[in-house]
C-alpha cells in the first residue's frame, strides 16, 4: 500500500499537518476510496457501494454521520500510518486530534438524534449506527484489560468491553426502528399514491444476520436436547459449587451459546464459487459482519451479565473472541481476540479455567501457561 506522502505530497508541507479541515476531508475521501471497502459486508458489491456511494451523499446532510464517517477513517489512516511507520510525527498528531474530535462530536449530536427518529433521518442513523458499531469495536485494541494488574496485594480484574457492548445495544434499537420505518408507506402528496420508504440502509441491515434470541424458544429447550446440536452446549454444564442459575439467566446464557453456533456454522461452512462450482471458505468480510452483529443479537440480559463480570459470561465471551481470529488479518481486529482471550483467563476464579480450553487453544496459548 503506499504511504500517505505518495497519496498526498502536500503532506511534506508542515502548515497542512496539523490543519483541522485538510485531515477532515483527507479523512472523508479515504472513507470513499479505501475504509468502506474494508467495513464488513462490504464484500458484496451492493453493500460496498452503500458505504461507498450512498452513505457519504447522506453524510453531507447529517453532522453525526459525517463526524463518525471522518473519525473511522482517521482510525483506519492511523493504523495504516502506524504498520507503515510512515506518517510523521505532527502530521501523526493533526490526524490523531481530528479523529478524537471528530469521535466526540459524532457522539455528542448522534444521542438528540435517537430521540427524533423519523422518515426524514433514518436512514443517515442507521448507518452511523453500523459505523459506531464498527469504531467501538477496532478501538478494543488499545484498552486496558485488567483493572489492578500491577497491584500484588488486589486480584487482577478483567474490564469488559463497555462501550463496544451500550454501542451495540444503542445499533440494535436503532437499527430495529429504522426497519419500523421503513416498512410504513410514505405518501408523496395529499391526493398521491403511497409507497414504500426507500431506504439505502435497508441493504446492509437485510444483509447482515437476521435469527434473534426468542426467550419462549430457550425456555422449551432442555439443555440435554441443546447439546445434541451445539458443539459449545459443554459451556451450560453446571460446575461444582456453582450457585443454580434462575431461569432469566440460563435463557441469556443459551440465547448467546446459541449464536456462537451460528458463527462457527459459518466459519465451518464453505461458500460456493459461482465461476468455477467449487467451494471455498467464507471470505473475511462476511464472517466478520456476522461476528460484530453477535452483541446485537444475543439477549440483553446477557451484555449485563458481562458488564456485570459473571464468570459464564465472561467464558462466554472469551470464545466469542476467540472465534474473531479466523478474521484477525482485518485491520479492525487485529490481535484484540488474543488480548481480550488471555485477560479472561487471567481474571477468571481457576474453577472455570477447564472452559477455556478452546479460546486458548485457538490464540495460541496451553491452558497451563500461567495467569
Amino acid at each position: 500500500m503506499m504511504s500517505l506522502a505518495t497519496i498526498d505530497p502536500r503532506l511534506q508541507q508542515p502548515s497542512l499537518r496539523t490543519d483541522h479541515h485538510y485531515w477532515e476531508l483527507r479523512a472523508f475521501h479515504h472513507f470513499t476510496v479505501a475504509t468502506s471497502a474494508t467495513l464488513p459486508g462490504s464484500h458484496a458489491a451492493d453493500v460496498r457501494d452503500c458505504f461507498a456511494v450512498q452513505a457519504p451523499i447522506l453524510a453531507l446532510s447529517h453532522k453525526p454521520l459525517w463526524n463518525e464517517m471522518v473519525a473511522l477513517a482517521a482510525l483506519h489512516l492511523l493504523s495504516t500510518a502506524a504498520s507503515e511507520g510512515q506518517l510523521q510525527k505532527d502530521a501523526y498528531q493533526g490526524l490523531l486530534a481530528c479523529r478524537e474530535a471528530s469521535l466526540a462530536a459524532a457522539l455528542q449530536t448522534y444521542r438528540p438524534i435517537l430521540s427524533e427518529l423519523g422518515p426524514h433521518n433514518a436512514d443517515a442513523a442507521g448507518f452511523t449506527a453500523i459505523l459506531l458499531l464498527v469504531d467501538a469495536f477496532a478501538t478494543l485494541g488499545n484498552r486496558p484489560l485488567l483493572m489492578h494488574e500491577n497491584d500484588e496485594n488486589a486480584p487482577s480484574t478483567y474490564a469488559p468491553p463497555i462501550q463496544w457492548l451500550r454501542i451495540a445495544r444503542g445499533a440494535r434499537t436503532v437499527l430495529e426502528e429504522v426497519l419500523v420505518l421503513a416498512s410504513a408507506p410514505v405518501q408523496e402528496n395529499v391526493n398521491g399514491p403511497t409507497t414504500e420508504n426507500p431506504m439505502s440502509i435497508l441493504t446492509i441491515i437485510t444483509s447482515y444476520p437476521t435469527a434473534q434470541f426468542v426467550p419462549t424458544e430457550a425456555a422449551a429447550a432442555s439443555t440435554s436436547h441443546f447439546g445434541t446440536k451445539n458443539p459449545f452446549s459443554h459451556l451450560m454444564l453446571a460446575i461444582p459449587g456453582e450457585a443454580t442459575q434462575p431461569p432469566e439467566i440460563l435463557h441469556a446464557y443459551i440465547g448467546a451459546v446459541e449464536q456462537l453456533h451460528r458463527i462457527q456454522a459459518a466459519i465451518d461452512g464453505p461458500a460456493p464459487d459461482t465461476t468455477t462450482g467449487k467451494t471455498q471458505q467464507q471470505p473475511a468480510l462476511l464472517l466478520c459482519r456476522g461476528m460484530l452483529s453477535f452483541p446485537c443479537l444475543v439477549p440483553p440480559l446477557f451484555l449485563d451479565l458481562v458488564e456485570w463480570q459473571e464468570p459464564r459470561a465472561l467464558v462466554l465471551l472469551a470464545h466469542f473472541f476467540a472465534l474473531m481470529i479466523h478474521v484477525g488479518a482485518l485491520w479492525c481486529v487485529g490481535d484484540t481476540p488474543a488480548r481480550e482471550v488471555r485477560a479472561i483467563y487471567r481474571a477468571l476464579p481457576p474453577r472455570y479455567h477447564g472452559l477455556m480450553r478452546i479460546p486458548l487453544e485457538l490464540v495460541g496459548r496451553p491452558c497451563n501457561g500461567g495467569g
